[in-house]
Order: structure tokens, then C-alpha cells, then sequence
């Protein structure tokens, strides 16, 4: 019966030549040489890594206590929290100026600094890009509301991207109904050249029902027929919550190598089922080669607040772990 649901979903596998059909999309052929043209106009660095996206954590509170969480969220107790109203205009300005064409904003929970979220979206029109945002999707409670005023923040104003929402269910104690009520607004107002929309499902081990099966279950009962081949899934487990896994993952002994080929970083330009590459800024100003929120302390690549992009770029380039899997790659690659 899931296998069958599944179906009903985009799959975030199916490779494709061009850059305008996958999970994470370009809203035109020329996607690439766009890019190019436009990093170089503003590099002033010749450097062998150019990121084509910034992730960052616009706070690391949420509204869920998930046990197994996999973006640390309500864990730092003391210290920074959120980014400021001058925090997000002044990374806008920065990215723009070192040739880094978009931003990804994830928590925490993104959605509870919606208003300072889009008020970086507003300012960074014509700028640089918002490719995606990363959700538990607690505002589907009121989808419409919020896809307005972030429409009118000009969130499908963007140069080169097809924005991108991302809704996590797994852990999460959101309503499955509110991600139904974003799911089908989103296929009712948008089409999928204006919008990508994903659902990110991670199991949870000896679950009876999953997640997804619920959802679709409620979708169906609230709103009728599936919008089929519109949403994207992407779907795992939670580390070691496998039960066909034949050894559990001991990640606290991992290597520098083994733990990088848990990231979706290549280091190459590419968009489709990854954005690379890329930067990942924790809300205290740490920054990363990757989206993942317990990186080994060698992949360290510097302090935004205290270094400066720029030198948190130049970082990334010469980190020799980063240049080392460039040139060879991972297993998982």
C-alpha cells in the first residue's frame, strides 16, 4: 500500500540533463552559464569553490521537542538564538557582494521569525536568490495567510532559482492536517515552475503506520484526490532507527571522510536532488561546507560574525579536507 503512495510523489532520485526539473530547480536552461556569468562579475577571488548557496539557521528555537532532532533545535541554552532584523540585511549584502547567488533558511523552526524572515526575502529582490526554507509546517494551520504575505515579500521574484519549501514530518507533534493544508494549497495556487514543494519523511523504527501513510490518509479524507506528480518525497530513517540495518552507526568515532559523505556537498555547480555547493552557517555564526549540524570540528571553516564571508570562503577553498574530497569524492558519491 505505501509503495503506492510513494508513487503519488516526485521522486527526489530520478535524475535528469536538465536543471529545471528536480527537487531543487533553475527557472531556465541557461541555469549554469547564468551563474557563472553572474559569480564571476562578482568574484574578486579566482577560487576553485564557488557556492551557489547559504544555508542558515535564522534561529535554532522551534515550537517541537523532537527527541531524535536532526537540526539540534532548543539545545543551546545560552548565547545567540536568532538572527536580527540588521543580521539578515547585512548577509544579503555580503552574499551579494562575494558572488554567492542564494540563501536557504532553516531552523530551528524557521516560521516563528516569519515577519524578520521575510523582510530579508523583500530586501534581497534583485540581489540574490531564496531557494529554500525548511519546515516542521505549523503554519498550515493558516496556510493562505502565510503564503500571501510571503508572496507579497516577492518570495517568486527570484533571478535563477525556483524557490523551494521544505516540510518535515517524522517526530514532529504539527497536525498532519496543517501539512494537508499546505499541500493542497500549494497544488490549487502554484505551479511546480513557481513553486517546488517536498515532504521530508524520516521514520521511526517499529512504527506500526508511518508518517506518510497517515498523511495521505487525512489528505484524502480532507481534500479528496491526491495531487499526483506534484510533491516531492524525500524519504529515510532516523540514524540507527533502521530495523533492516545490518550495524548500527557509530557516529561520535567517525572519521573526517565517513562523516562528510553523510553531507550532500560535491563541491561542483549543480542543482537537482542537491544544491552544491554550498555553506552552512549555525546561528551563532559557524560555518560548515555542508548541511549537517554535528559536523566533525576539522570541517570548521570559520565564524561569520567575527571572520567575514570573504574569509570564511577563502577558508572553504583551502580546507584540505574539502579540496581532497573535490578531487576524489566519497563512497557515497
Amino acid at each position: 500500500m505505501e509503495d503506492e503512495i510513494m508513487r503519488k510523489f516526485l521522486s527526489v532520485n530520478k535524475q535528469s540533463n536538465s536543471p529545471r526539473i528536480g527537487k531543487y530547480a533553475s527557472k531556465k536552461e541557461t541555469f549554469y552559464e547564468d551563474i557563472e556569468k553572474w559569480q564571476n562579475e562578482r568574484t574578486k577571488e579566482k577560487y576553485d569553490i564557488k557556492p551557489i548557496q547559504f544555508t542558515f539557521e535564522i534561529t535554532n528555537r522551534c515550537n517541537c521537542n523532537c527527541k531524535d532532532c536532526g537540526m539540534s533545535a532548543n539545545s543551546i541554552i545560552e548565547g545567540k538564538t536568532k538572527l536580527t532584523e540588521n543580521d539578515v540585511y547585512k548577509l544579503v549584502d555580503d552574499l551579494y557582494e562575494n558572488g554567492v547567488p542564494a540563501f536557504s533558511i532553516t531552523g530551528g523552526e524557521p516560521f516563528l521569525e516569519f515577519d524578520n524572515m521575510c523582510k530579508m526575502i523583500k530586501y534581497s529582490e534583485g540581489k540574490v536568490d531564496v531557494n529554500k526554507i525548511i519546515s516542521n509546517g505549523f503554519w498550515g494551520r493558516n496556510a493562505e495567510h502565510y503564503f500571501k504575505k510571503i508572496e507579497e515579500a516577492g518570495l517568486f521574484n527570484n533571478q535563477f532559482f525556483v524557490p523551494s519549501i521544505q516540510i518535515s514530518i517524522g517526530e514532529q507533534t504539527i497536525p498532519l492536517e496543517y501539512i494537508c493544508n499546505i499541500i493542497n494549497y500549494v497544488s490549487k495556487h502554484y505551479t511546480i515552475e513557481q513553486l517546488n514543494l517536498g515532504i521530508v519523511h524520516t521514520r521511526l523504527k517499529g512504527e506500526k503506520e508511518s508518517q506518510l501513510q497517515k498523511l495521505y490518509d487525512i489528505y484524502l479524507q480532507k481534500f479528496g484526490q491526491f495531487p499526483e506528480g506534484r510533491i516531492y518525497l524525500t524519504d529515510s530513517y532516523y540514524v540507527n532507527s533502521n530495523i533492516n540495518a545490518k550495524e548500527k552507526i557509530e557516529t561520535y568515532s567517525m572519521t573526517i571522510f565517513e562523516a562528510v559523505q553523510q553531507c550532500d556537498n560535491r563541491f561542483g555547480t549543480e542543482v537537482g536532488k542537491f544544491v552544491s555547493p554550498k555553506i552552512f552557517m549555525k546561528c551563532n555564526g559557524d560555518c560548515y561546507p555542508c548541511e549537517v549540524f554535528n559536523m566533525h570540528k576539522d570541517m570548521f571553516i570559520g565564524n561569520y560574525f567575527k571572520d567575514g564571508l570573504s574569509k570564511v570562503l577563502e577558508n572553504l577553498n583551502n580546507n584540505k579536507y574539502v579540496r581532497f574530497i573535490k578531487k576524489y569524492g566519497t563512497i557515497r558519491i
